[in-house]
């Protein structure tokens, strides 16, 4: 079984979730805040990296949960880094603006305990 509709949904799904991170490194970069540019290029490098070596088709007798909690951990970092570049902190009062982040994390509750297999 080919299951290849899954794997797009996979490398597709999350990649859609990180290209924010790419465009929000070139606007960095042209606006000549080259640390932040830099390290968000690396984030978005290092979740494509994870999306891919982590694939469950690659990885078929591990749990979906321990898969995506790697790549989980770089998008939360992701949104730290650009909420901080962008003087999200400055006012707690818009940190509730955060908390759409827990249904984000719904598929490792939904998916969690599944297997490739």
């Amino acid at each position: 079984m080919n299951r290849r509709g899954e794997k797009i949904g996979w490398t597709g799904g999350w990649i859609g979730g990180f290209i924010w991170i790419l465009v929000f490194a070139i606007i960095l970069l042209f606006q000549g805040r080259g640390i932040y540019g830099v390290t968000a290029f690396v984030l978005f490098f290092l979740a494509i990296v994870s999306i891919v070596k982590l694939s469950p088709w690659k990885h078929p007798d591990t749990k979906y949960w321990k898969l995506m909690v790697p790549i989980y951990s770089i998008f939360l970092i992701s949104v730290i880094l650009i909420v901080y570049v962008l003087d999200g902190f400055d006012d707690l009062s818009k940190i509730q603006y955060g908390l759409w982040i827990f249904p984000c994390l719904s598929p490792i509750f939904i998916l969690g305990n599944k297997k490739w297999n």
